[in-house]
């Protein structure tokens, strides 16, 4: 099983999930998608090109879980459609 968190360094709202997993010792790869979060390869994976994006090649799709939407956000869901 493959588990890749993409990330962007600088985001404090990323360090707090990087801080998390490597507190807890997981064994999850960070993949740096600075400039890479509007390409259509990240889109695939991740459809609301947000991060933290956490993904697990064992599930379908691959996506298990990315930012939720802003609770100001009532007009739609970012969540996947498997969630």
């Amino acid at each position: 099983m493959s588990v890749n968190l993409h990330i962007i360094k600088p985001s404090v709202n990323n360090m707090c999930v990087r801080v998390l997993i490597r507190a807890a010792k997981l064994d999850i790869t960070e993949v740096d998608a600075y400039g890479k979060t509007r390409t259509p390869e990240f889109l695939a994976m991740c459809p609301a090109h947000l991060t933290p994006f956490l993904e697990d090649s064992s599930l379908p799709g691959g996506c298990l879980l990315y930012t939720s939407p802003s609770p100001r956000d009532t007009t739609r869901s970012r969540m996947p459609s498997s969630a």
